[in-house]
């Protein structure tokens, strides 16, 4: 086993080693990655899959590439701007210094304009990603991905809301408000990767079908708990880890349903103070207990985190029945895929943020299409090549319509003209993204200074849609307890303890605290999010060997087994192999 390493670093912020592995190939020298300068691995399975998509070889590392992709996706930041169609107030993800036209998605989605009619012939004497930035220009985006909402015009990459305020990658959800990840839930605040029919949860992350929860991590089918961690259909438990169908449990403590309920009544999740208290308490508690090195449910040769029903997946993180994947991340139903983000039904898709069919490659939020080459925002199309905001269209290379003949004559010419100016098999330029570093997942996943972004060819947006200064109320003035909390609260402007900017609480938030009995809390919903993102382990692979030392299992001395985790070597938690694992949970 060889261990590749690459470099992501930025003078004032953190800086990982981060090992990707090559299996059972014999050493050969490794290409050199032209944005960090480190090597990277190149597998003969990596090969026959580029072959099969008629690519080159990458020559950017993992890590760069994955980051590159991520600039390109604003999730969370949204601003007030007009429709370039209407002139309606709209909603955007866009930020009216971006350059681009954009109209509301309703006008976007409607007859009333024709993206053909922005086409144009592409010129041998210029570079391809010239000529399709100024495509990018002129050629109308949507505001923003909200299919099918009702009340829930705060949204962005939404399917099928109703009652949802600032829940992003929603689906099918109701009365939810500052949520991310969230799919066939309702009645849930703060919540993270929160799935499968969970209702009345708050803050919580990577939970599956809970009710009633507060305060939940790696969860699934509990009800009535709170401060639990990898727990599996339990009832009334309290600050419990590893549990498997149990209930009244206090800190993995049996007690009697009598007892449980009478320790309960003394805690009041209504108390700032005592959450805080109750936050460090769980914490060590959680340190004390055996962590298992990976999710990996049902799922054969595979690597990476939070695997489930797939296959032969390498270094690959939140997919579902997924199969033959590299450097993937959030697929549901892929196959055949590399470097990709955000996959849904899909196969052979190579180097593309949010987008799915059939044989796609360097192409951006684009659904349900097939052989398409450097699109963005194509809907339904099939051989398209260097498009944006097509849809059921077919044989198109920058907006203009060819015949499939004059097409398959052209595509090849200009792959040959790419290849000369080193274009041909690289993702679209991060100067080309509509949006700043600091708008991005990328800004999240690897946070950089503005200085530093911009020295790496980064955009940077200086006007973010976020007030300071203009508070009405300090973090110490806010009441202790949400029973002392008055309905004028809802008419503040308060100041955020982490971040020092404003935020609000809103009528149906506040509702919900006043339900559930729960504290208000002092930080701003980005910060809130921030801190949730933190309890998740960075979606990077480090090789370990198992810490378990335990008398009675099948090893003397300490466990032999070895595994790549998302848990650094420098993490204070206790990682198992999955076998020493099992014999640990209660």
């Amino acid at each position: 086993m060889v261990y590749g390493m690459w470099y992501m670093g930025g003078g004032e912020t953190p800086t990982y080693h981060i090992p990707y592995t090559i299996y059972h190939i014999p050493y050969t020298p490794m290409p050199t990655c032209k944005q960090c300068t480190t090597d990277f691995p190149i597998t003969d399975a990596d090969k026959t899959f580029y072959a099969k998509m008629d690519v080159p070889a990458p020559t950017w590392c993992p890590a760069c590439r994955h980051q590159r992709r991520l600039a390109w996706r604003n999730e969370r930041t949204l601003y007030q701007r007009q429709c370039d169609f209407s002139g309606r107030p709209t909603i955007s993800a866009f930020s009216p210094d971006s350059g681009l036209v954009v109209y509301d998605q309703r006008d976007w989605w409607g007859d009333g304009w024709d993206p053909l009619e922005y086409g144009r012939e592409f010129d041998f004497s210029r570079p391809f990603f010239e000529q399709f930035q100024q495509l990018q220009q002129v050629v109308p985006h949507f505001s923003l991905y909200n299919i099918n909402p009702v009340n829930s015009d705060y949204i962005n990459f939404g399917i099928d809301n109703k009652n949802v305020y600032l829940g992003f990658s929603s689906v099918r959800c109701e009365d939810c408000y500052y949520c991310a990840n969230i799919t066939d839930v309702r009645d849930c605040v703060d919540c993270l990767f929160t799935h499968d029919r969970s209702e009345l949860c708050y803050e919580t992350v990577d939970v599956n079908d809970c009710y009633h929860g507060s305060y939940l991590q790696e969860c699934d089918g509990l009800t009535d708990c709170a401060f639990c961690y990898d727990c599996r259909g339990c009832t009334e438990c309290f600050g419990c880890v590893n549990l498997r169908n149990r209930q009244h449990c206090w800190f993995n403590e049996q007690l009697s349903e009598r007892e449980y309920r009478l320790r309960r009544s003394q805690l009041d999740l209504g108390s700032y103070t005592v959450v805080e208290q109750l936050k460090e308490k769980f914490k060590q508690h959680c340190l004390s207990q055996p962590h298992r090195f990976a999710v990996l449910t049902k799922s054969v040769d595979c690597n990476g985190d939070h695997l489930y029903n797939s296959k032969n997946l390498q270094s690959c993180f939140d997919c579902l029945g997924c199969e033959d994947g590299v450097y993937c991340y959030r697929a549901m139903n892929a196959k055949d895929i590399r470097d990709c983000y955000g996959l849904l039904d899909s196969e052979l898709i190579y180097e593309s943020m949010a987008s799915a069919q059939h044989n796609v490659a360097f192409s951006v939020q684009s659904y349900f299409d097939e052989h398409i080459r450097y699109c963005d925002l194509c809907f339904s199309c099939t051989h398209c090549f260097g498009c944006i905001s097509l849809r059921h269209k077919q044989y198109c290379l920058l907006n203009k319509q060819y015949t499939e003949a004059e097409y398959r004559q052209l595509v090849p010419k200009i792959v040959e003209h790419m290849k000369t100016t080193g274009e041909w098999g690289q993702f679209f330029p991060a100067a080309l993204s509509p949006f700043g570093y600091n708008e991005t997942l990328a800004m999240e996943e690897f946070p950089l200074s503005q200085e530093t972004a911009l020295a790496k060819g980064f955009r940077w947006n200086d006007n973010l849609p976020f007030s300071s200064g203009q508070e009405t109320m300090k973090p110490g003035d806010l009441p202790d307890h949400i029973k002392d909390v008055p309905d004028s609260i809802v008419s503040e402007v308060l100041l955020c303890m982490q971040c020092n900017k404003n935020y609000k609480i809103i009528p149906q938030e506040l509702k919900f605290y006043r339900q559930q009995g729960l504290a208000l809390p002092r930080r701003c919903f980005s910060c809130r999010h921030a801190n949730r993102l933190h309890l998740r382990n960075p979606r990077r692979l480090y090789p370990r060997q198992c810490m378990c030392e335990q008398v009675g299992h099948q090893h003397i001395g300490r466990c032999s087994v070895e595994f790549e985790t998302t848990y650094a070597p420098d993490r204070p938690e206790r990682v198992y192999c999955e076998e020493c694992y099992q014999k640990e949970i209660y």
